[in-house]
């Protein structure tokens, strides 16, 4: 698999990202049953992309954030193309795409942030910590979500991390603001 990331189905060779936990070196099952054509209708898409979503917070739990990360992208491809926001650079030549109804977009965008924010929070538990993606995949949560408390607090640690210490604290308080009272 490319970038060190299995697909499902697949098992991680050794290697660039190390071994993970498990028999041998070797994965435990943590995978959907199929990926879903991309021509499938939205319900189907959606669903699949909650089944991978779920799986990657079971992976999550379990501490095993590469295999979560995987399953979150996972997660997100199977909805790829169905953002009427997001640009398609093939969209002339795609086929008439099935109407979304208002609550299928609806679901669409707590995916799309629910993936984007776990995937966050793997990356922040994987060392080396790369947070520059911690702070893009934080980013891509308030652009839907302004009132985040993770993904604000997440955004802060990264700009912390890269040296941009007004925008840490801008995100840090603005977090600290919007943290419910009594979970301090």
């Amino acid at each position: 698999a490319e970038g060190g990331v299995a697909e499902p189905g697949e098992q991680q060779q050794p290697g660039l990202h190390g071994r993970l936990a498990g028999a041998g070196g070797l994965p435990r099952p943590c995978m959907a049953s199929a990926k879903v054509p991309s021509n499938a209708v939205p319900e189907q898409r959606l669903q699949q992309a909650r089944t991978f979503k779920e799986e990657g917070n079971r992976c999550y739990k379990e501490g095993r954030f590469r295999d979560a990360v995987s399953r979150y992208h996972w997660a997100l491809l199977q909805i790829k193309g169905l953002d009427p926001n997001m640009p398609f650079p093939l969209q002339e030549f795609m086929a008439d795409k099935p109407a979304m109804t208002a609550d299928q977009k609806k679901q669409l965008y707590i995916i799309q942030c629910d993936c984007y924010n776990n995937l966050a929070a793997c990356l922040l538990q994987m060392p080396p910590v790369n947070y520059e993606r911690v702070k893009d995949y934080s980013l891509k949560v308030l652009e839907r979500q302004a009132d985040n408390v993770k993904a604000l607090y997440r955004a802060g640690v990264a700009f912390y991390h890269l040296g941009n210490y007004d925008k840490a604290q801008q995100y840090l308080l603005s977090a600290t603001s919007r943290q419910p009272k009594g979970e301090e």
